[in-house]
């Protein structure tokens, strides 16, 4: 039985010029904790050679799923979060299970990470180097990886509205991303956390605007961005699109 949970091939997405992503090259999911042997097999189908995990250590239980896909597995924690949400991850569960996030506090995490962050830089070199099928998660796939896809989207020259588009896909997956890390709990107190925490557990448009506000704070505009951040010149992007797009 498969259990991976928001996964999708990014291939399809339609650029701002018009042309598509390729299939079989970029994918996004959540983790790959609960994979079974039927998992294992559709991924190692798709001949991945790169994982990105952002998750932090203490996220990760076991690397044996990449091991036995055969991946190339590359983590790093991307915890740039706000204080208070760092310090409530260190917490006890009744701690977090009585604590109120605010999609304010989600968006300055939204904000702070697309700066400066190592995995996302190995990331885009890989897109560069075309060291693909590459596949990037996180816990639920939809905020550390959310972000990170959307910059490789953004390499590939799509729309914030296609990204966006992308981005709000994982909202299908909303009762795995409650379920999931509190399967073993009442229900009661799943329904507790998701009245105090609500954010911890969707999609908003609110919380990637705030990455795509906060890139134009810095640089105005993408091409910018990608430039100071990322190394890219606008050869790379030709050379990159014309790899990663089709008509």
């Amino acid at each position: 039985m498969r259990t991976l949970f928001n996964f999708r091939d990014l291939g399809g997405i339609v650029a701002e010029d018009g042309r598509k992503v390729k299939k079989g090259l970029l994918f996004r999911s959540g983790n790959w904790d609960n994979t079974t042997e039927e998992d294992i097999e559709f991924l190692k189908s798709l001949n991945i050679k790169n994982v990105f995990d952002y998750r932090d250590n203490e996220e990760v239980p076991s690397t044996a799923p990449y091991d036995k896909a055969g991946v190339k597995y590359n983590h790093y924690p991307t915890a740039s979060r706000t204080e208070k949400l760092l310090k409530l991850q260190k917490a006890g569960l009744l701690k977090k299970i009585r604590a109120t996030i605010t999609y304010e506090d989600m968006a300055i995490t939204y904000a702070n990470l697309p700066f400066d962050n190592p995995g996302y830089e190995a990331m885009v070199e890989a897109i560069k180097t075309k060291d693909v099928p590459l596949l990037q998660h996180c816990f639920a796939g939809k905020d550390r990886a959310g972000v990170g896809v959307a910059i490789a989207l953004m390499v590939l020259g799509v729309s914030r509205e296609e990204i966006m588009k992308d981005y709000l896909a994982s909202k299908e997956y909303e009762k795995e991303f409650l379920f999931l890390p509190m399967r073993w709990l009442p229900a009661w107190i799943r329904k507790i956390a998701l009245k105090r925490g609500e954010v911890l557990f969707t999609v908003d448009p609110m919380l990637l605007n705030a990455t795509f506000d906060a890139i134009d704070a810095k640089y105005g505009d993408t091409n910018t961005f990608l430039k100071e951040e990322y190394g890219l010149n606008p050869e790379d992007l030709t050379e990159i699109r014309d790899y990663y797009l089709e008509n």
